[in-house]
């Protein structure tokens, strides 16, 4: 990922320089790509059954939703589940975080990074290691807990590693027939690269898009693989200072700021215009932007000039503030979210058919 000031440097760049870098990012990505299928460079496989959840694009598709509703399911069922993830954003990248060992959880989340944190806490019982080298964790975390499956946070790119399913989300409002490469457009990969999926899901399909359209395309990329469509449910608001719920009604009519620093912010503010609020002031940061004091200071004071009665943020983006002194007012209420998954037991029955098959 692009750190904020190198983003912003390439985005000054005019259309000629940005379709240069692309057919550069392009060449250099196919190089790779061969390397692996020619095996000149080796792909190795965990003795655990592994999972990988994954897109073709840049920002947020939502595939750590996914990741924590597939663990939790697997979790339920019995079985010793650990999540592998790089672990983005976070300090000390090379080295290795046992965020959850299952019972203890980390608490510095410079260390851990906000979304491994999100999970661990999210899912008592399940292993969640960062570290971005996943082939090593997970021989460490089958050694060291007797797991039975991984699953890799964003994985699809990890070719290193082996994978018995792999999922790949694709995004309902990002159409496939205008995509491009970085950094001309989001695509880490070429859209050919879809026929590795063996299961496809496609995330914000509460929105409106072309469903036919986007399925003659998917089949086209990937043949017959099974599909599904997914979308994020905002069901509640947290006052985290104290503990207190509320519905998301709670927002409609009234004046609100909304702050985050996510891979699809403006995803974000759509699902919460749902609930019809006022909103007066919005400020959007990059991925994993950890916040400073002064910055949040900024905000507020921002926020109540414009005359807003709550800020709203993300539970990922309240990760990167809860250790930060927060003005009094207006109150921050953290939106809390579910992932919902049409013919959600199939998915899961797909996974658990590929798993029997693999343990006879």
């Amino acid at each position: 990922m692009l750190n904020p000031f190198t983003h912003s440097l390439i985005e000054r760049l005019p259309t000629p320089a940005l379709k240069l870098l692309a057919r550069l990012y392009s060449a250099a990505v196919q190089i790779r790509l061969s390397l692996y299928y020619a095996r000149y460079i080796p792909s190795r496989r965990l003795n655990s059954f592994t999972i990988s959840i994954g897109n073709l694009s840049v920002g947020g598709t939502g595939k750590t939703p996914l990741v924590e509703l597939l663990a939790r399911y697997l979790h339920e069922q019995g079985y010793v589940v650990s999540i592998l993830t790089r672990g983005h954003g976070r300090r000390r990248a090379r080295t290795r975080q046992v965020v959850s060992n299952g019972k203890t959880i980390a608490s510095d989340v410079t260390l851990t990074g906000d979304e491994p944190l999100m999970l661990a806490r999210h899912l008592p019982g399940v292993i969640v290691i960062a570290d971005p080298d996943r082939y090593n964790a997970g021989l460490w975390a089958e050694a060291t807990f007797a797991t039975d499956v991984h699953i890799l946070d964003d994985g699809f790119q990890y070719l290193r590693l082996q994978r018995d399913v792999n999922i790949l989300l694709i995004d309902a409002l990002d159409p496939l027939t205008t995509a491009q490469p970085l950094p001309l457009g989001r695509l880490r990969e070429p859209l050919s690269e879809m026929a590795r999926a063996d299961i496809i899901i496609v995330t914000n399909a509460d929105q409106h898009f072309d469903q036919t359209e986007l399925e003659i395309q998917i089949r086209s990329l990937a043949g017959d693989k099974p599909l599904f469509y997914a979308y994020r449910d905002l069901v509640g608001l947290l006052a985290p200072q104290t503990g207190q719920t509320y519905k998301m009604q709670r927002l409609t009519g009234a004046p609100i700021a909304v702050i985050c620093g996510i891979g699809n912010p403006h995803q974000f503010v759509s699902n919460l215009a749902h609930f019809a609020p006022s909103i007066v002031y919005q400020r959007h940061f990059p991925d994993h932007h950890w916040f400073t004091r002064k910055e949040l200071q900024h905000m507020f004071a921002e926020a109540t000039d414009r005359g807003a009665q709550f800020i709203i943020t993300t539970e990922k983006d309240w990760l990167r503030i809860e250790n930060l002194p927060l003005p009094c007012t207006p109150p921050l209420l953290v939106a809390l979210s579910e992932l919902r998954i049409t013919e959600q037991a199939r998915l899961f029955s797909l996974i658990l058919q590929a798993m029997h098959a693999k343990t006879g």
